[in-house]
């Protein structure tokens, strides 16, 4: 659903599913207002935009470049069944990153259409629960993951670990310098 500047009335809404059990895991709005949307579904018959239907179920990410009113599916590279978390480049909204259960970090650089890994600096692959970017800085990422929280400066070229295991996290919009996080224990 798409709501006024104030919050108090629907402008819009959409439905996304399937006749199986569909599960969204991560939404994301570009600053350019594009919606990124991924989870998993069981749904044959899952409809991507009014005239097809989606090919490979599970794991695909879809990405709507019209406020919602229809969606477009990736077209290649790393694919996942397991999405997590999904964030946008502030500066750069082509550029998305997935945080997988199977393989890490993805990342695209052109809309979401086409992924690659990007895993370099952790010590395995691992499960990435949730993901980060910097709101006024491009390149700036942080993954929170059951082996620490993590961060990149190049745009998920490399990781270092700058903190204990999280489920999620988040960056103050109004102060950069403060990323907020929990884990299953709630600290």
């Amino acid at each position: 659903m798409k709501f006024d500047e104030e919050g108090a009335s629907v402008l819009y809404g959409t439905y996304v599913g399937g006749s199986a059990d569909d599960l969204v895991t991560a939404l994301a709005i570009s600053s350019s207002g594009r919606a990124f949307l991924t989870g998993s579904t069981a749904s044959l018959d899952l409809r991507t935009t009014p005239s097809s239907v989606q090919s490979a179920p599970a794991g695909a990410t879809f990405k709507s470049s019209d406020g919602g009113d229809t969606w477009q599916r990736g077209k290649g590279g790393a694919r996942s069944q397991w999405v997590l978390a999904i964030a946008v480049d502030p500066v750069t909204p082509s550029i998305v990153y997935e945080g997988t259960q199977d393989l890490g970090v993805l990342k695209s650089v052109d809309g979401g259409m086409t992924w690659a890994p990007a895993n370099t600096g952790f010590a395995q692959r691992p499960r990435v629960n949730d993901l980060a970017t910097d709101p006024g800085t491009t390149g700036i990422v942080f993954a929170a993951t059951g082996d620490g929280i993590y961060r990149s400066l190049d745009a998920g070229q490399s990781w270092n670990a700058v903190g204990p295991s999280a489920q999620r996290i988040a960056i103050s919009r109004s102060n950069p310098s403060f990323a907020y996080a929990a884990s299953a224990l709630g600290a």
